[in-house]
């Protein structure tokens, strides 16, 4: 019983919302008039409601429940699964108008289309100019743009049928505002689609997207009043050509305009510019690991305002791992403290072991370090491979070669059993191993030649993992 639609759905309800609900089920308007079966469900709902919101306990079953609604009928489970099934649709209808009431622009839209149909020209006319009116203090967003070009379309249609066609410049208007809408909505897919494509390493074949592009490109200045285009072409071009100058471009437009954005589109953007940074100091570009320490500091501070915020593990490690590099210890405690309580409790234990063994790594507490990562118990493969990569690196530094080696052939056996990785995941724990082993083969040999063809290999790599620590250590061995 606990675990039916209905119950799922009658959960999530509000103290609030269950008395409501209940008027709606009395309303007649709603439940079909005075009918015995409009009653049979209110009484059972009235019964139903005792035990919200955790619909748990000794009398919360099937039986008891069908026999208080149905005095003296043995239990019927075909009845009593009908008898939820009717519930859950006045549920499902109640939501609706829930949704109805908390959105002034669809009801409105409804109310257009049914003047509309009654030929009520001076009120059609009148809602028209209200909900015109209330869209010009919004921002011009796709849904901005979608609803003007909604109400000029039904407008149309109206004056059409006076044969009555109001000025060109509407007609105008209207075809603008479609055109943004199709623009903003094909920009955002493609950048969804472009962050997928460059995680799983698949080709582009979105359909016009170099036309759009270069359509934006060439009418930049047009799109200057709807810097939401600009957001995402610029995300765009910087994800797909890896340009600096969209970057700064994209930095430039957070300080002007960044108000605009919803809160996706915000969190979105700091994930897009810190993967930017991330690819750029792990190739070398070491002025981009401060760039991506700010751009860390702003989000965690945005992560404060929206409701119910929730800080990925993975972002934690890799804020806390570039903190570490810059010598930001004291900043890594504070964020580990106050933002402990956000991160997903199932990483939870490894993301504050780990993170402090990379501190401790950094400050070449190895022994210390070595400890926590021992007392880390985690069941991910994705986290055993990190542990292991971690005690490669500190075995490197305490020049315990025989360690390394032995290691790297450990996870080696791992990686190739392992099922649960994604290949990409793999494959860049994979490189790092390989390049790893590299490195200590030229330690050895002291070949200068062997360690620039390494760093060269090491760089034209894209999926490696600790790609900046691997290029730190072959640049001290062509130094010396």
């Amino acid at each position: 019983m606990k675990d039916t639609n209905l119950i799922s759905l009658l959960r999530t309800f509000s103290k609030n919302e269950i008395t409501k609900f209940e008027k709606f089920l009395s309303s007649p308007f709603f439940s079909e008039g005075r009918s015995i079966r409009s009653r049979i469900i209110n009484d059972y709902f009235r019964h139903l409601k005792k035990f919200h919101p955790s619909f748990s306990g000794n009398n919360f079953t099937k039986e008891k429940l069908f026999r208080a609604v149905y005095t003296g009928i043995e239990f019927n489970d075909s009845l009593f699964r009908k008898l939820n099934s009717d519930l859950l649709k006045q549920a499902e209808r109640f939501l609706i108008q829930i949704e109805l009431e908390m959105s002034r622009m669809d009801s409105g839209k409804f109310l257009l289309s049914q003047l509309m149909k009654r030929e009520q020209e001076k009120l059609f006319d009148k809602c028209f100019k209200a909900m015109i009116s209330s869209l010009s203090g919004l921002k011009k967003d796709q849904e901005f743009f979608y609803e003007t070009y909604y109400l000029w379309q039904k407008k149309w249609e109206v004056s059409y049928g006076r044969k009555n066609i109001y000025k060109i410049e509407n007609e105008i208007s209207q075809a603008n505002n479609y055109f943004y809408y199709v623009i903003l909505g094909s920009l955002r897919i493609y950048l969804w689609a472009i962050s997928n494509f460059r995680i799983m390493n698949k080709d582009n074949d979105l359909m016009m997207f170099e036309e759009i592009l270069n359509y934006v490109e060439n009418n930049i200045d047009k799109f200057r009043e709807v810097p939401q285009i600009l957001y995402y072409y610029f995300l765009i071009r910087m994800i797909i050509g890896k340009e600096e100058i969209y970057f700064k471009k994209l930095k430039v437009l957070k300080k002007k305009e960044f108000d605009f954005l919803s809160d996706l589109d915000k969190m979105n953007f700091f994930v897009m510019m810190t993967n930017f940074c991330h690819d750029k100091y792990s190739s070398g570009s070491e002025k981009y690991r401060i760039e991506r320490f700010e751009l860390d500091k702003e989000y965690l501070e945005f992560i404060k305002k929206i409701d119910k915020p929730v800080v990925h593990v993975f972002f934690i490690l890799a804020a806390s791992k570039n903190a570490n590099r810059l010598g930001e210890f004291a900043w890594v405690r504070k964020v580990l403290k106050e933002y402990g309580s956000f991160i997903m409790n199932d990483n939870k234990d490894f993301m504050l072991k780990y993170v402090e063994a990379d501190n401790c790594f950094h400050n070449k507490n190895y022994d210390e370090a070595i400890g926590l990562l021992s007392q880390i118990k985690t069941s991910y493969s994705n986290e055993k491979q990190n542990i292991r990569n971690l005690m490669i690196q500190i075995f490197y530094e305490r020049s315990q070669a025989d360690s390394v080696l032995s290691l790297i052939d450990t996870s080696r056996h791992f990686l190739k059993r392992d099922k649960h990785l994604t290949e990409i995941s793999k494959r860049s724990f994979q490189n790092f191993l390989k390049f790893t082993g590299k490195l200590i083969k030229a330690t050895n040999s002291g070949n200068s030649k062997e360690c620039q063809f390494l760093k060269k290999n090491i760089l034209e790599s894209n999926e490696v993992t600790n790609k900046d620590w691997l290029l730190e250590k072959v640049n001290q061995l062509i130094e010396y």
